[in-house]
């Protein structure tokens, strides 16, 4: 006789996502779909996982990933690269093409300068492989290659490239038409939204008129906004209400990536940005948030330059940086007194260039042994006085030699405020980890991280509001909890068993690239992908799918 599921789930703790008091069941599993639940005494399977009461959650979502191109990449371990981390943490769907930089919008003779800017961001992959130039050819890609469920956004930057190129300039009519036409074939594709980075060039050029124009297009195919706002330091409160007025102006659904409030001058700001947030929500607006447990971030070392290094894209700004009098200029912008309408990391990160580690450079490169030492360490080491305008010019060196493709961990938050934004009923988890070099710990751990140190640990959280941040409500926010997000009959099985007691993220700044324990098996779509009962260790089926948005 055929058994009578593909597998069952025996003598767990169920946590189901939506909130609800942890309970005692037995979960079945048939074609990837969640069959049954509760006691299954005498039901036949496949396979029997037997568990001795640790916890079943849904499969988490990381609402912001960088892992476009690392999704091709192969590892010894079987998997690709951009899979692994997240895997072994509990995560089973990513949201791709963040901060404005996705790998579509493409044309053929783009593709080497698009992959430079990217300079292993998202992963890396020989321009020449990218067989794609729109959004369904590249997620038809990814579908044979993924691990994780894979959903995607459109990048502000990318598209506004691809459209008009990388100048400081705003749009022309035809130019901002052009740009909601290829936006809408592209969520028709598959797309779930737009991402921005409007730190980042050049979407940062882009005034908030072009951004309305844009998520109108989004409004209009009911997808979803996810930014990073213009700053978050100085005028954070004035960015994000920016993006709210968006939001407000056509309906879209606003998603603010990775909710902080940097230096520690603004750190008091925290209040301000809630109440803000609320007022919006309470006259009805979909607002929605990310966040990781961490007080420091991570982007490419390129950010400490003002906006305007970077106008005309990469070959400009590094022109640029080889002319001694636009460097002094630079210096003199970043030593300014007085707010900042710009995100200068070298005045709030701690202690300017002590709390600037960099975290990557390119392979063979000479400043390799600078590679998780803080900008201030590297400069003492040569001699350099840290404060003096000369260590400012090694920065300058360091990118101009490495073509920009530097990236750099910043500290710059309050744990304080990462307690207080982890309890704001909107507010789901991300890893925004960069899949290169000694990367930010956040790309290990940050799932984990939130369940052990601030459910378990701190009791910031409850365990039942940790596992809907991290589940059903992410889920919602993307418009798939009918599908995914909680443990529900007719739901597909993105499931994740950990042992709460000893779940531990073991990633640290010095050492990040460490897996977490206490994950004891991870299913995607009822597939076994990762097995670690009893430390095994086990990578299993391939079995994630591209998620299209309206499918």
């Amino acid at each position: 006789m055929d058994p009578d599921y593909d597998l069952i789930i025996r003598d767990g703790t169920v946590v189901d996502g939506r909130g609800g008091d942890p309970y005692s069941a037995d979960i079945a599993v048939k074609d990837g779909v969640i069959t049954a639940i509760g006691d299954l005494d005498g039901q036949s399977a496949d396979r029997v996982i037997q568990l001795d009461g640790e916890y079943v959650a849904p499969g988490f979502i990381d609402m912001h990933a960088h892992a476009d191109l690392a999704v091709f990449e192969p590892t010894p371990e079987g998997l690709n690269r951009g899979d692994v981390p997240k895997i072994k943490q509990g995560v089973t769907t990513q949201v791709t093409g963040q901060d404005g930089l996705s790998v579509v919008p493409v044309r053929d003779a783009d593709k080497e300068e698009l992959a430079r800017k990217l300079g292993g961001v998202d992963g890396a992959l020989d321009p020449a492989d990218w067989d794609w130039n729109t959004m369904g050819e590249y997620l038809d890609r990814v579908d044979a290659h993924t691990a994780t469920n894979v959903a995607s956004l459109v990048g502000h930057s990318t598209l506004r490239e691809h459209v008009m190129g990388a100048g400081d300039h705003a749009p022309t009519d035809a130019e901002l038409v052009r740009m909601k036409d290829v936006l809408e074939s592209s969520m028709e594709e598959g797309a779930y939204g737009l991402s921005s980075g409007l730190i980042y060039p050049p979407a940062c050029y882009a005034d908030s008129p072009e951004v309305e124009a844009l998520c109108s297009t989004v409004a209009e195919h009911d997808g979803i906004f996810m930014v990073h706002i213009r700053n978050e330091s100085d005028y954070v409160v004035e960015s994000l209400k920016e993006v709210l007025e968006v939001g407000k102006k056509t309906g879209v659904h606003v998603h603010i990536s990775h909710l902080k409030a940097a230096g520690s001058d603004n750190w008091a700001k925290a209040d301000e940005m809630i109440k803000l947030i609320d007022s919006y929500r309470d006259e009805g607006m979909n607002v929605t948030s990310d966040m990781y447990p961490y007080t420091a971030g991570s982007t490419m070392l390129g950010a400490v330059l003002p906006p305007w290094v970077h106008d005309g894209g990469t070959d400009a700004t590094l022109v640029r940086l080889a002319n001694p009098l636009e460097r002094e200029q630079m210096i003199d912008d970043m030593l300014a007194q007085g707010p900042c309408d710009w995100d200068n990391f070298y005045k709030f990160s701690n202690g300017g260039w002590e709390g600037i580690y960099v975290s990557s450079v390119s392979d063979g490169s000479p400043y390799q042994g600078d590679v998780g030492k803080s900008i201030a360490e590297i400069c003492r080491e040569k001699g350099i006085d840290p404060t003096s305008r000369k260590a400012f010019h090694h920065v300058f060196d360091l990118l101009q030699n490495e073509e920009m493709g530097v990236s750099m961990i910043a500290h710059s938050m309050s744990e304080e405020n990462k307690s207080r934004f982890l309890q704001l009923p909107y507010q789901t988890v991300s890893t925004d980890g960069l899949v290169m070099g000694k990367p930010h710990p956040r790309l290990y751990g940050s799932f984990p991280r939130v369940l052990a140190k601030y459910a378990r640990d701190e009791g910031v959280l409850t365990l039942p509001e940790a596992v809907q941040m991290m589940t059903y409500r992410p889920a919602q926010a993307l418009g798939i909890d009918d599908e995914r997000g909680s443990i529900e009959v007719g739901k597909r099985a993105d499931i994740t068993v950990f042992d709460y007691q000893d779940l531990k993220d073991n990633a640290t700044f010095e050492d990040p690239c460490q897996h977490p324990e206490g994950i004891d098996y991870v299913l995607v779509n009822g597939k076994v992908a990762y097995d670690n009962h009893d430390g095994r260790d086990e990578l299993g089926e391939q079995a994630g799918d591209v998620l299209y948005s309206g499918a």
